[in-house]
């Protein structure tokens, strides 16, 4: 007679084992993504945070270290920097050609074929470091000639606008809304009245005249002081041997 048949329905403990499905997805998870494998645990980017869908604010990325002021080739003080530096006196001075001797030097026979092109080309990079230098100048010249002008200009039109905004009359909108004030009274543009300018001005130079005589006699009065006093000064040896044995000898 066969065992009797056991069925999963009667015997709780012989069902296959299921798991339960969540009710709700998990945003947020600490595991590494597997489309980003190239992200190292050190990263903050490890961990997948879900951001807001405002985006971020534009970084701008320091730059190390501070570039130098350019050095001014032809400077403010000197207007005749630019001329000066373009002609050819300066240009002989600064590069100046090879001499025929080296340019009619032949070169020794001796030498190899790596040799000789390199002689070749260290006289070609010259002859560029020439070039390159007189055409750098002169367009630097022409540069600086075209900045000036529109700085000038620029200046000039500034200057123009704030004295004829300076100088302009009062324009009729105003002077027929504004309160009635009588013409004495108005402010006037040349300045408070001083009657006794001149008289004020001669006393001052007068009291600097005075003060400036009173300087020099001191001075001068220092500098008599001086040269009396300098016959006592030690300047040899053997006036300070005299003054230490005069200092330090009892008797």
């Amino acid at each position: 007679m066969p065992p009797p048949r056991l069925y999963p329905a009667t015997c709780p403990y012989l069902r296959r084992p299921r798991c339960q499905r969540p009710h709700h997805s998990r945003l947020f998870s600490t595991t590494t993504p597997s489309h980003r494998p190239s992200i190292g645990p050190e990263s903050p980017n490890y961990i997948h945070v879900p951001r807001a869908p405002q985006p971020d604010a534009y970084y701008r990325p320091h730059i190390k270290g501070i570039l130098p002021t350019p050095r001014p080739i032809f400077p403010q003080h000197d207007k005749t920097a630019p001329e000066t530096k373009t002609s050819d006196a300066y240009f002989a001075l600064t590069i100046p050609p090879p001499s025929p001797a080296t340019l009619n030097a032949p070169i020794p026979k001796g030498l190899g074929p790596s040799t000789r092109r390199l002689i070749e080309w260290k006289s070609k990079i010259a002859d560029h470091r020439r070039r390159n230098l007189r055409e750098s100048l002169v367009e630097l010249r022409e540069r600086k000639k075209k900045t000036d002008a529109r700085l000038d200009a620029r200046i000039a039109a500034k200057q123009y606008q704030r004295d004829r905004l300076l100088n302009a009359p009062t324009p009729a909108d105003e002077k027929f809304t504004a309160a009635s004030v009588l013409q004495s009274t108005l402010p006037s543009r040349s300045g408070l009245q001083d009657p006794d300018r001149e008289a004020r001005i001669q006393q001052k130079r007068e009291m600097f005249a005075a003060h400036d005589a009173m300087k020099k006699a001191e001075r001068r009065n220092a500098l008599h002081t001086l040269y009396m006093n300098a016959r006592e000064f030690i300047v040899t040896e053997e006036k300070l041997n005299e003054a230490v044995e005069k200092a330090f000898d009892p008797y």
